[in-house]
C-alpha cells in the first residue's frame, strides 16, 4: 500500500542515517507489513 511505502521510505531514512539500515532489514519489515496486511483482510 502507499502507506506502507511511505512508513518504509521514513524508516529508511531514520535508520539509513544510523547506519543500522540493511536490505534484510527492509525485506523483513515489508514481509511484517504485507504478512500483517494479509492477515487482516483475511
Amino acid at each position: 500500500t502507499i502507506a506502507g511505502f511511505e512508513a518504509m521510505l521514513w524508516l529508511r531514512k531514520g535508520f539509513g542515517f544510523s547506519g543500522g539500515w540493511t536490505v534484510n532489514d527492509q525485506n523483513d519489515l515489508l514481509a511484517r507489513l504485507f504478512g500483517l496486511q494479509k492477515v487482516n483482510k483475511a
